[in-house]
């Protein structure tokens, strides 16, 4: 199912209040912010596909729809407000999913987790309240699943990502993103769930490793 038709099942599938021309309205918003061109080069709808990708692979053990909703919409808005320029885009970003809660009407306990999962994702960490969620720690690992993905992958989100911060000058950008790529590197584990840890974990370590050798100059940029 392409990325449409699976953003209106689960809309629809979220109750009575959910009409076609919501579907439209939402799809139009979701699919034009993760579309835009100027900004957007990692952070697009295939990112959201390659989360939906593993997303699918887990879907039968959830168990109940909400668990499955509350993720997929977490997928869906996590980034949909997006502007390398600024730092507060997943604040923004929750703005915009309340706002369509509420034309939803979705159930508090539903928006509030999606929010929760959302904000999530500005540190990359469980909050403390939130340590046993094993449904948060599948989704921030989607989230970051190119990290262990094969090199010739790896080295596009990483020419992705500089297209995004072309607005930072070189010098700025290596030592900025060599801290963040070190800083990933310090933690005990890059994912927090047992699987992708056994399928990523050793793959995306090289990988960062790799990219931090490049960015300090240690071995050449080619192209």
């Amino acid at each position: 199912m392409n990325l449409e038709g699976r953003f209106k099942a689960l809309l629809a599938s979220l109750g009575p209040f959910i009409d076609a021309s919501f579907l439209q309205k939402w799809w139009k918003l979701v699919s034009e912010s993760y579309g835009e061109g100027q900004s957007r080069h990692y952070h697009t709808l295939q990112h959201l596909s390659n989360m939906f990708e593993l997303l699918d692979k887990v879907q039968a053990g959830l168990n109940d729809e909400r668990r499955y909703q509350i993720l997929a919409l977490s997928i869906f808005f996590h980034d949909v407000v997006y502007d390398p320029r600024r730092k507060d885009n997943e604040l923004r970003s929750n703005d915009v999913f309340r706002q369509f809660a509420a034309e939803a009407r979705l159930e508090g306990h539903v928006s509030d987790r999606v929010c929760l999962y959302i904000e999530a994702t500005i540190l990359h960490a469980i909050p403390e309240h939130a340590s046993e969620d094993g449904d948060l720690r599948m989704f921030l690992d989607f989230d970051l699943a190119i990290l262990g993905m094969s090199s010739e992958m790896y080295d596009m989100y990483v020419l992705q990502i500089r297209q995004e911060y072309s607005h930072i000058a070189d010098e700025a950008y290596l030592a900025g993103r060599a801290a963040v790529l070190r800083a990933f590197l310090a933690r005990e584990t890059l994912f927090f769930g047992q699987e992708m840890q056994e399928a990523y974990e050793e793959q995306a370590r090289m990988n960062i490793k790799g990219e931090i050798k490049v960015l300090e100059g240690k071995i050449p940029i080619i192209g």
